[in-house]
């Protein structure tokens, strides 16, 4: 900024100068809001690829983009601001003597264009704000999606565990090697216990069917 203002002084210095030293100061601001400009355009489309970004991509890098260009946003608007603060005290307080009314004038509009300035950076503040939320509404869009996967898998491990309990029960009678049992001693009792586990377990499917628990 202060090489542009040399260039402007060299260029135009008689002009300036024939004003007062006073007249500097809006060639200051002009030159602030110029060398800002495009700056703000940059982060304005920066806060855009944010934003877009954020829909597909959810890791703690993009948390960690969103948050630092948020910081370094509202630095700038604090500086921009107490900078704007600071110019309008200037203004009103500074007397006729070494501010004359055509300097004043200059300084004024000077300092009203660096007000749009701020808006813009506010304008932008608010925006990094709205990519955080999308962000955030992404977040937790993609966490509930994955409790729901989780919720089905439990869901499925629950139905096979149901379903070979009594299996497991079964097994666990008839495995225990006690000759006294009567119903060892029926021919084809195996594969009338193999009918009963096999009706057991499709009897439980039907009803988990039945019950469009998967």
């Amino acid at each position: 900024m202060v090489g542009h203002v040399f260039a402007t002084m060299e260029a135009r210095g008689a002009e300036v100068l024939c004003k007062g030293p006073s007249a500097v100061l809006p060639l200051l601001f002009d030159e602030l809001i110029e060398d800002y400009k495009p700056v703000l355009e940059g982060w304005q489309n920066e806060i855009d690829h944010f934003e877009q970004d954020s829909l597909h991509n959810t890791s703690g890098q993009m948390l960690s983009e969103i948050l630092r260009f948020k910081k370094l946003v509202t630095q700038l608007r604090h500086s921009f601001n107490k900078v704007y603060r600071d110019q309008r005290r200037l203004l009103i307080a500074c007397p006729e003597a070494l501010l004359p009314p055509a300097n004043r004038s200059q300084l004024g509009q000077a300092i009203n264009r660096l007000g749009r300035l701020l808006l813009e950076v506010e304008e932008i503040r608010q925006h990094t704000s709205s990519a955080y939320q999308v962000y955030a509404a992404a977040l937790s869009l993609e966490m509930t999606r994955s409790s729901n996967r989780m919720n089905k898998i439990m869901e499925r491990l629950a139905i096979v565990t149901s379903i070979f309990m009594p299996l497991t029960f079964i097994v666990g009678v008839y495995g225990m090697n006690i000759p006294d049992m009567p119903e060892l001693h029926f021919q084809g009792f195996y594969f009338a216990l193999w009918v009963v586990m096999l009706s057991i377990a499709g009897g439980l499917l039907y009803f988990f069917k039945k019950m469009r628990w998967y």
